[in-house]
């Protein structure tokens, strides 16, 4: 279909219309140094999992995922740290 790439994206339209006097190009900067977080931050799902926050936040999007993907889904998580 003609111009269904344009629709779907916004940029690509005002570019197509002359809206902007050039093609609208956005370039990130060069990350910068990777810190690793604090030991408590990692598998935060899996080690207060009655946390309000993981309760009210997290454990929906799971569901959803489990919904969406039971194929994909694993009940056990990969974790960064062993879970003891």
């Amino acid at each position: 279909m003609p111009g269904s790439r344009t629709r779907r994206n916004p940029w690509l339209c005002l570019t197509a219309a002359h809206v902007v006097p050039a093609p609208i190009a956005v370039r990130p900067p060069p990350a910068g140094a990777f810190y690793q977080a604090e030991t408590y931050h990692q598998d935060f799902l899996v080690r207060p999992p009655d946390s309000p926050y993981i309760v009210i936040n997290e454990i929906p999007k799971v569901r959803v995922l489990q919904t969406l993907f039971p194929t994909l889904y694993h009940a056990t998580p990969v974790t960064v740290l062993p879970l003891n």
